[in-house]
């Protein structure tokens, strides 16, 4: 979409994992942003993430907007998780390139992380929305920013802020969010600070939980 610029990266902790992200344009002017987490590893978490990606392409065809959206993923995990046996967290944002406005929605998941012009970080993402696949008939709250040219969204995975070092110390979302303000450039740029500061952060290979990252810029 003119006027944006997107980068995302996926690294699981295993051969497979249960991280997932996708960008969608949604009209001329208008792209989705998801980024989510399913509860557990490997095969099993894969598979409910593939499904659950799968079912957000349908959905979005029909209503985009991140209240709908959630309420309806939510009602299809929730039939199909009877045991509560697992759950998903998500970020999913509505960005409109033109009118530089999102509106968006955090359930169980941190907040997003708003960097402006000048280097400040806000969060984005205060309404308590819990994971999806845990109470059918929760009611999800949106919310909205309106953005300026230059400002920049980081979409990221608990296995961004939860990886540990040799010693145990996290990574943390304080040191996430020095990073992303530091960050000079495009969004490839971003991700690519970040991810080098996790893969020396202690052993990469020892990482306990995929790592995902998806930043957006408004140019």
């Amino acid at each position: 979409a003119p006027g944006l610029c997107l980068h995302a990266t996926t690294v699981p902790a295993t051969w497979v994992g249960g991280d997932f992200y996708d960008a969608i344009r949604l009209e001329a002017d208008r792209v989705g942003l998801l980024l989510g987490d399913v509860s557990g590893k490997g095969i099993p978490a894969a598979m409910q993430m593939a499904r659950l990606m799968g079912e957000f392409r349908a959905c979005v065809s029909h209503c985009a907007d991140p209240q709908s959206v959630m309420q309806v993923l939510n009602g299809l995990l929730c039939q199909r998780n009877l045991r509560f046996s697992w759950f998903v967290t998500v970020q999913y944002v509505v960005l409109d390139v033109k009118q530089r406005h999102i509106q968006f929605i955090c359930a169980g998941h941190p907040p997003i992380l708003l960097r402006h012009v000048d280097g400040q970080i806000e969060h984005l993402g205060a309404a308590l929305n819990i994971p999806l696949g845990v109470e059918e008939t929760f009611a999800y709250h949106q919310e909205e920013q309106q953005l300026v040219a230059g400002d920049t969204l980081l979409l990221y995975s608990d296995g961004t802020y939860e990886r540990q070092d040799l010693q145990g110390v996290q990574f943390g979302l304080s040191r996430l969010e020095h990073l992303f303000a530091a960050a000079s450039g495009y969004p490839e740029a971003v991700v690519q600070a970040i991810q080098a500061a996790l893969n020396t952060f202690g052993d990469a290979r020892g990482a306990k939980d995929d790592t995902t990252l998806l930043c957006a810029q408004v140019r």
